[in-house]
């Protein structure tokens, strides 16, 4: 199948996101030692830090629904204004069938600067990001929801990555238009491209 110059770009800003991601989880705990978000509602700060992301499906933390996440980022207030601040990158972890994460981060830009907002069912951690992300911004109204991608394509997703009669995607980004869609529960790696906004399979 034919994949366009601009696909597969989105598939190697894809994997630099991943690299640089993993690498923010990891050091979230010593980041969040002098970070915390006012919400514009009320001005409370973040509780404590998002908690390390278990490796086995048991132990997984509560979820959040990407719809929920969204919510929350848009009534976070990081300038003082009541502007959204646009989204330009979006990842989840440890997906379930539904859409539900354990995390939710997203990639925004406001007033010229970057920043990491992360979502979890019991903490928001903002992350200052000084270095590129994708310059289009994301417009929500416009792309199949992670949620809804996964409700459309569930038997092609199942036939990838299902185990028994579930189905556990590990990782799940958006960027450049391009949803990406990981796991490694079979030992070995596997990858789904779908186009952002028609919701069907590129690769």
């Amino acid at each position: 199948m034919f994949i366009s110059i601009f696909t597969v770009t989105g598939i190697w800003m894809n994997r630099i996101f991943r690299y640089t991601i993993f690498f923010i989880l990891l050091i979230f705990p010593v980041l969040i030692a002098g970070c915390s978000i006012q919400e514009s509602s009320g001005g409370e700060t973040a509780r404590g830090p998002i908690k390390e992301i278990p490796i086995s499906a048991e132990d997984l933390p509560e979820t959040i629904r990407f719809q929920n996440a969204l919510v929350i980022l848009q009534s976070i207030n990081l300038t003082g204004t009541a502007s959204q601040v646009p989204i330009h990158y979006i990842r989840g972890e440890n997906l379930s069938a539904d859409g539900s994460a354990s995390i939710w981060i997203f990639g925004v830009k406001q007033d010229g600067n970057n920043y990491f907002v992360a979502i979890s069912s019991k903490d928001q951690v903002l992350t200052p990001w000084r270095a590129w992300l994708p310059m289009d911004a994301i417009q929500i109204s416009r792309i199949t929801t992670p949620d809804r991608l996964l409700q459309t394509n569930y038997q092609q997703i199942y036939e990838t990555f299902g185990v028994e009669d579930t189905v556990r995607i590990e990782e799940l980004e958006l960027a450049n238009g391009i949803y990406t869609l990981r796991s490694g529960i079979s030992g070995e790696e596997q990858v789904l491209l779908f186009d952002a906004g028609s919701g069907r399979r590129i690769l």
